[in-house]
């Protein structure tokens, strides 16, 4: 094979493999029961009943 072919190969692999794990990440986020305390805003969660302003 030409190496144009194989550069391209792995290319489209790499972006397949990022946009998996973004959907991934998506949908791990949006689910409950996750722990945000070890996040570098854990004191900003809009969730949060006690850390609303009103």
């Amino acid at each position: 094979m030409d190496w144009k072919v194989v550069v391209a190969i792995v290319v489209t692999g790499l972006v397949c493999l990022m946009i998996l794990s973004m959907i991934i990440g998506a949908v791990r986020s949006t689910r409950g029961g996750l722990d945000w305390d070890h996040t570098a805003d854990s004191g900003f969660r809009p969730w949060d009943e006690q850390n609303r302003d009103d």
